[in-house]
Order: structure tokens, then C-alpha cells, then sequence
């Protein structure tokens, strides 16, 4: 399918349009996710998707076949469990039916969840045990402040201090249990 340009037209306030309304309806027949029509106009990858929608809704195009990728499809309730239960992001976007991404911590953010136990695909790796040890004998000895494991481990500074803090404590706590 070939998209001609139109010259632009100033519709109300909004940026200059450069395809035509019939352009339009034929770019979002048969597409299956407002980047996909985006790429039919032939229109930057950074354009602004909104405008699109924005602009069919305005013409009166329907766009309920198009499927709005970020929507939240999952309960709070779903979400709590997926947390609870799994031990990466990408375990919780799968099990939810999402791709992994901010939106799933946002969310989760939002309810107050706990996700200090989840890694992996946001980019830092898994919560485990071995690791928080070795940090905590890096920092211990002084092998390593908390900049350097932030680094090493892909870690937020607070998030290290916490382990670190964490690992003291259950030791202290192990050690005033064997000394009884």
C-alpha cells in the first residue's frame, strides 16, 4: 500500500497534518496497534500516537479493532498475587499478559507492593541470597562502599544499603541464637 502526501492542513490548534482523511481510514483498517498505522502514514517512529487517536476519534473513524497495548487488562487483586509470587519482572508481565516495563512497577508502586525481591528484566538481577552475602562481605571489608556494589550489582545506592543492612541484622540475629 502506497501513502502519497497531501499538503498540510492546520486542523483547529493541533500540529499540521500531512495525510488525508481517506489516508487515514485506510491506514487504520486491518491495523492492529496505532504504531502500525503510524507506520502506514509513513509518519517518524517518534510522532506522537496520541494525535493519531486523537484524530480519528474527531473524524469518526473506528478504531475499536485497534488494541491499546499499555491498557491495564489485570485486577489489583492479580497484580498483589503476581508480585507476591514471582521472582522477576518478566515472570509478572508474563503471567499478567504484558510485556515487561515501567507500567507494571508504576502499578505496583501505586498499591504500596513490596517488589524489592524482583529483578531481572527492569534490569537488575534477581533478588538471592549468595548475592547479598557477597555484598555484604564486599562492604564489610571494605572492598567496596556502597557506590561500587550499586555499580557491580546494578543496584540503586538505598537498595544496596538496605541488603547490607538486612544481611547484618539476620547474622546478628543467627549469632545471639547460637550463643544461647
Amino acid at each position: 500500500m502506497v501513502f502519497h502526501l497531501v499538503p498540510i492542513v492546520l486542523i483547529g490548534n493541533t500540529w499540521p497534518v500531512r495525510y488525508s482523511e481517506e489516508q487515514l481510514s485506510k491506514a487504520i483498517q486491518g491495523a492492529t496497534s496505532w504504531r502500525q498505522v503510524n507506520t502506514r502514514l509513513g509518519r517518524s517512529p517518534d510522532a506522537r500516537l496520541a494525535a493519531l487517536r486523537d484524530r480519528a476519534q474527531d473524524l469518526g473513524i473506528d478504531t475499536s479493532h485497534i488494541v491499546n497495548a499499555n491498557a491495564r487488562t489485570y485486577s489489583d487483586d492479580e497484580l498483589r498475587e503476581a508480585v507476591a509470587e514471582c521472582r522477576t519482572w518478566a515472570e509478572v508481565a508474563a503471567r499478567l499478559g504484558k510485556r515487561p516495563g515501567a507500567s507494571l512497577r508504576a502499578a505496583a508502586d501505586s498499591l504500596g507492593l513490596d517488589v524489592s525481591h524482583l529483578g531481572g528484566s527492569l534490569g537488575r538481577p534477581a533478588a538471592s541470597p549468595e548475592r547479598d552475602a557477597r555484598m555484604e562481605r564486599l562492604y564489610a571489608t571494605g572492598k567496596a562502599d556502597l557506590d561500587q556494589l550499586s555499580d557491580q550489582f546494578m543496584l540503586s545506592r538505598e537498595r544496596c544499603r538496605q541488603i547490607v543492612r538486612q544481611v547484618e541484622r539476620t547474622r546478628a540475629d543467627a549469632g545471639s541464637v547460637s550463643a544461647a
